[in-house]
């Protein structure tokens, strides 16, 4: 489920779906589902794009049945790191910090599930967390391209400055500069994520 129609369509469409998998359109806030409908509800990178992620919580939990699951992990994007230094890579995680600021999300909710869960109501709360690397979960040019991409989209860029985070000259540079340190064969990134698995009551 996802609230973007484009979104759901591109999902749709791919050809390693199971046969018993849906795929619907809906808001969060708004379930189109009656109470206790699901035995698990699982969420991937969503609650760092809301600007209240405690209500997001509640909103699934009502759709999860009584001794059900809900799991959720979040990527923290101030916590990422890389080697070797590379001054493009502290331009993209400052950027997209304070972009995701000024739209009302917080990108390092990843550290503060516990919170989250706790001001939801929940007490059954299991904390764990992995790390992505590049290379490893993806190809280092293939999740170097796809950041470089975002860092440079029009829309993006336009958040950026409107934040006074970046202009598309700096961020332009730094694009030059993280595809020049993807050419190292020693470079790595890391993106580490904060997962809670919650046991509904």
């Amino acid at each position: 489920l996802d609230q973007a129609a484009e979104v759901v369509a591109t999902a749709a469409a791919s050809p390693d779906n199971p046969d018993n998998v849906t795929f619907e359109t809906a808001d969060l806030f708004a379930l189109p589902y009656p109470d206790a409908s699901f035995d698990v509800v699982h969420l991937h990178q969503v609650l760092h794009h809301v600007a209240d992620p405690v209500a997001a919580l509640k909103a699934v939990a009502r759709v999860a049945k009584p001794g059900g699951l809900i799991a959720d992990r979040e990527g923290d994007f101030g916590a990422a790191w890389w080697y070797p230094a590379c001054p493009g890579w502290q331009v993209w995680q400052t950027t997209f910090l304070a972009v995701g600021a000024a739209e009302g999300e917080d990108l390092t909710i990843a550290r503060q599930l516990l919170r989250v869960a706790r001001e939801a109501g929940f007490t059954d709360v299991t904390l764990s967390a992995s790390v992505w690397s590049y290379p490893g979960f993806q190809p280092r040019d293939e999740a170097t391209a796809t950041w470089a991409e975002r860092l440079v989209a029009p829309h993006f860029v336009e958040l950026a400055e409107a934040a006074g985070a970046a202009n598309r000259a700096t961020l332009e540079e730094a694009v030059a500069d993280i595809k020049t340190w993807a050419e190292n064969p020693d470079a790595a990134f890391f993106h580490p994520h904060g997962e809670i698995l919650i046991r509904v009551p």
